[in-house]
């Protein structure tokens, strides 16, 4: 893989990652056609480091809240002191508890299933098949209307759900952030605590998938700088394509990207054949 090459991939997964269009999906698709027939996961996996780093910013307050939260909550189990919280810190430090559940279904697809998601990164097909799903649900979320659950609100039961489909969404096609924001709005929640959760939930996935692959990086003599190069690339797309993506979901407008999946996932499976 050469620089270019890292810094088009960097620019497309900050491009995708967050519009709800599958990042995993364009790289499969782009690394298909520069030749690289076995993507390096490894790669995809540190550029979903530097859009990480578009979320740590973005959300930088929330971060800090739940951190905040977190961290009294465990003050107070640990020792029995209670901490001054306000009503932002008590409702990101529920959050918390909510992601911690919500990561359980999550870990427990990754690592149960982790082999077959690493078949289906070499798979256009299934690429192409997964778009046209993550375009079905993004048309679905034009019927959900605005919620009425705010962070306080929200159940075990909607983390478990939002947090089962990231678990699906390590499929190459499947949008991370559509598919978790489109089934926390099906869950009748406030468009703004869909957004937060879906992120804040990508925190610790992303974390551990870098700590997974860490173990056999494969980097050979001068791709540690197409690597960086690529990181940083995506976190700075990635950081003016969130705050597009938290404007065009306020406005009810998610599911015009289901027309494009539709289409790229059609064209995907035709060219999985031509590429054959």
């Amino acid at each position: 893989m050469s620089l270019i090459q890292a810094l088009i991939l960097g620019v497309i997964q900050g491009l995708t990652e967050f519009l709800p269009i599958s990042s995993s999906g364009h790289l499969v698709i782009f690394q298909n056609l520069f030749g690289l027939k076995r993507p390096d996961l490894f790669f995809n996996v540190a550029l979903h480091f530097g859009t990480l780093l578009a979320i740590l910013i973005v959300l930088r307050q929330e971060v800090s809240s739940l951190l905040k939260g977190t961290s009294c909550f465990l003050v107070y189990i640990i020792r029995g002191k209670k901490c001054t919280l306000d009503d932002q810190d008590k409702a990101m430090a529920r959050f918390a508890g909510l992601i911690l559940i919500g990561l359980i279904p999550t870990a427990m697809l990754g690592f149960f299933l982790r082999d077959v998601f690493r078949l289906l990164f070499n798979s256009l097909l299934a690429v192409g098949i997964m778009l046209i799903i993550t375009g079905t649900f993004l048309w679905l979320t034009k019927m959900t209307g605005e919620g009425n659950k705010d962070a306080v609100n929200m159940s075990i039961l909607d983390a478990i759900i939002i947090g089962f489909v990231q678990g699906l969404s390590i499929a190459p096609g499947i949008s991370r952030s559509g598919a978790t924001i489109a089934f926390g709005l099906f869950g009748k929640l406030k468009k703004m605590v869909a957004i937060r959760f879906s992120f804040l939930l990508s925190i610790p996935a992303i974390l551990g998938a870098i700590f997974l692959e860490w173990e056999n990086p494969l980097l050979h003599e001068g791709e540690l700088l197409n690597v960086i190069s690529g990181t940083l690339t995506a976190a700075l797309v990635g950081y003016i394509c969130l705050r597009i993506l938290i404007r065009i979901v306020q406005k009810g407008h998610f599911h015009f990207f289901s027309p494009y999946c539709w289409a790229l996932g059609s064209l995907t499976i035709i060219l999985s054949f031509i590429l054959k």
